[in-house]
């Protein structure tokens, strides 16, 4: 699974509140840490943002996050995912290549050592 730690914290930092519950109201209320946090933003005309303050009609509403018990693949990136993962040696972790083609790969018929070879053979 390909991860951006930088891309989850910042999204942490930026959200205003952590969604926690399902629920959305609680009779007439928005339940805090729920969907319809008030925090994010209101739809009521008369109640406030509890983060900018702004109503209904000045509020551009803000957003908050879930942390999730195990890590969920995004399906946009799945197929780049595969390909990554399909382009390593499940052994050796690193990148197969066919005997073949191993003269167009300056660093291997280099006369000093390389420093760690990077390719496996695969025939």
């Amino acid at each position: 699974m390909l991860t951006y730690p930088h891309a989850q914290r910042n999204s942490q930092d930026m959200s205003v509140c952590k969604v926690t519950t399902w629920q959305t109201y609680d009779g007439p209320r928005a339940v805090l840490g729920g969907l319809c946090d008030p925090h994010m933003g209101t739809m009521e005309r008369d109640l406030k943002c509890l983060t900018c303050g702004g109503g209904s009609g000045e509020c551009p509403g803000h957003f908050g996050h879930i942390e999730l018990e195990k890590p969920v693949y995004n399906v946009g990136f799945i197929t780049k995912t595969l390909h990554v993962l399909r382009s390593v040696c499940f052994y050796c972790s690193k990148v197969p290549v066919p005997s073949l083609h191993l003269s167009s790969f300056p660093i291997i018929s280099a006369p000093y050592p390389p420093p760690a070879r990077a390719i496996c053979v695969m025939f």
